[in-house]
């Protein structure tokens, strides 16, 4: 599955020598990877910038391939995951102007 995964661009460097393991970085109450579908995006975006106190013009979108046996749905459009995320499923498709 291709899905999408919102975060502030000052966590890029981090999760592309890492990738995204919620277990060393995950801030939200529900633990796991939170990843959205194209057609919920500018939604993330914002309420990623709300949850991290970010302007959403600063946040970065990763393009990200995974199993759908690894997901959960949350709610419409909106899925989370606890595998960890391996840089070489990541693209980066989205960074912030400076």
């Amino acid at each position: 599955m291709i899905l999408y995964h919102v975060t502030p661009s000052g966590n890029l460097g981090s999760i592309q020598n890492v990738g995204l393991d919620w277990r060393q970085f995950g801030r939200s109450v529900k633990k796991g990877i939170w990843l959205a579908e194209a057609w919920r995006l500018m939604w993330a975006r914002y309420h990623v910038a709300r949850w991290h106190t970010h302007d959403h013009e600063d946040m970065a979108v990763l393009k990200v391939r995974i199993s759908r046996s690894d997901l959960r749905r949350v709610r419409d459009g909106i899925w989370i995951t606890q595998t960890l995320i391996l840089p070489a499923q990541i693209k980066v498709v989205f960074i912030p102007c400076a």
